[in-house]
């Protein structure tokens, strides 16, 4: 029987229309492109040994643009056959990684059919499990979704949110997504909150330098809101000699907030 998930912040965090929310996404990708091509022009070149994205997750006027840089490292891209996206719990307590109920995932843009092997395979493990409440409000799966369905099309795609679990669990769910390499594997984390953008700045290159360093253990909950899942993929990337690398980091003050209070963003990319 068929399910679907239907969005919940669709208006709020990222335009309910479809020709809006294609113009923005749009954009967003655009501008990543141009600041893929001025800074990472050799990781363009490098794009088929892609093996993961981490990307933000808020309100597309404050995290958009650096998604855009994430996903535009995509562009012209058909090699992935399915993508897992993997996101922290915020609306529901959750143990270890809980996956929806869904066979189909519903945005502004269309439908995208869950990827049943992907589900298949995460369901096989003891700290996976299907919990439908846990992904009813939760944005930070459901915000890559629209930029998924420009930029690779009807790819299918699993979604899984994590709540309290342990690193080395972490790492070995992760590292067998980061390994295959027709499954792109995506990390959904925000960086800090509610600092002054001076002090937001400087965490949040501290964090950058221990994601670029692999630095697995080494980020915790005030550092991003994904820390779990960052420290868990870091595990994997220094487990099997892999390279991350910042594309983009900015805070909400440079995009449309007040300096005073702010929330930090990024991308990076981990390639073989």
């Amino acid at each position: 029987m068929s399910r679907t998930r239907y969005p919940a912040v669709a208006g709020q965090f990222y335009p309910d229309q479809m020709s809006s929310l294609q113009g923005a996404v749009d954009q967003y990708l655009k501008e990543g492109q141009e600041l893929l091509q001025s800074r990472h022009a050799d990781l363009i070149a490098r794009s088929d040994q892609l093996r993961a994205l981490i990307a933000p997750h808020a309100g597309y006027i404050y995290s958009g643009p650096i998604a855009g840089s994430a996903w535009a490292l995509l562009a012209n891209s058909a090699r992935f056959q399915q993508v897992l996206i993997v996101g922290p719990a915020h609306h529901y307590p959750v143990s270890g990684v809980v996956l929806p109920a869904a066979t189909r995932l519903m945005t502004p843009l269309g439908a995208i059919a869950i990827s049943t092997q992907l589900v298949a395979r995460l369901a096989a493990r003891p700290c996976v499990q299907v919990l439908d409440i846990a992904h009813q409000k939760e944005h930070s799966m459901e915000v890559h979704l629209p930029f998924m369905q420009r930029v690779l099309g009807d790819v299918p795609v699993a979604i899984a949110a994590v709540g309290k679990i342990d690193q080395s669990e972490m790492a070995e769910l992760l590292a067998e997504f980061v390994l295959d390499p027709s499954t792109l594997l995506v990390v959904s984390s925000d960086l800090s909150h509610f600092l002054n953008a001076q002090a937001a700045g400087e965490r949040d290159r501290a964090t950058s330098a221990r994601i670029c360093a692999a630095a697995a253990g080494q980020i915790g909950p005030q550092d991003a809101c994904g820390s779990s899942i960052l420290n868990g993929l870091l595990e994997v990337v220094r487990a099997h000699n892999l390279i991350c690398h910042e594309l983009d980091r900015r805070t909400s003050a440079d995009t449309a907030g007040s300096p005073e209070r702010v929330v930090g963003y990024g991308a990076w990319a981990v390639f073989e």
